[in-house]
């Protein structure tokens, strides 16, 4: 819920606002795509098992589950990558976080 809210405030902040953009995207992708239409209705299969009515290709349904998850993780990890470098590519480079007055210019030059 935090990456559109984030998308929709840096929205006027190019190139940042690609950046958080795709990783927001990457996490929904993450969500709506693989767990919902893909891990959530093996969930619901393998719920319904008991020890007697285990089906004969239960390692087909286990690996699509397992490659799900896989697939969610590395869409999660692909937004969070790409939501970092929009903080990387927000941040100047070269510039000091403290400003330097005169007094400690001349004393940092003796």
């Amino acid at each position: 819920m935090a990456a559109p809210i984030l998308t929709f405030l840096v929205r006027k902040r190019q190139p940042a606002f690609q950046w958080t953009l795709a990783g927001t995207i990457c996490f929904a992708l993450a969500l709506f795509v693989v767990f919902l239409v893909f891990t959530e209705p093996m969930n619901w299969e393998i719920f319904q098992w008991t020890p007697q009515s285990v089906p004969a290709n239960w390692m087909q349904v286990r690996n699509q589950w397992e490659y799900s998850h896989v697939a969610r993780f590395v869409f999660q990890l692909i937004g969070l990558c790409a939501l970092q470098v929009s903080l990387l590519v927000e941040t100047p480079i070269g510039r000091s976080r403290h400003p330097v007055t005169p007094e400690v210019a001349q004393l940092t030059s003796r």
